[in-house]
């Protein structure tokens, strides 16, 4: 019963220390797949940044052209109405 009891125990033993070590494993999987997240979540942070400063760029550049533009438009019928004044009074 002794010799029973001690391999039972044994068996246990063993049978915990086959589970502890998978757990180990799988704590240190967890913990890389932790770093690859964080270090993932950072340069997606780093490239939203990047192209929220290229949206405002490319928003005042825009702006910038539909003045440009609107100018230009202002011009043009400026100089029409000067066209057709002086070929009136020719």
């Amino acid at each position: 019963m002794t010799v029973v009891l001690y391999t039972d125990h044994l068996f246990v033993f063993a049978q915990a220390e086959r589970l502890r070590k998978q757990a180990d494993a799988e704590r240190l999987e967890a913990v890389d797949n932790l770093a690859q997240v964080t270090n993932q979540n950072s340069a997606l942070t780093q490239a939203k940044k990047k192209l929220e400063g290229t949206i405002a760029t490319l928003q005042e550049e825009a702006e910038d052209l539909e003045n440009e533009a609107k100018n230009a438009d202002d011009r043009a019928k400026k100089a029409a109405i000067e066209v057709r004044s002086h070929t009136f009074s020719l």
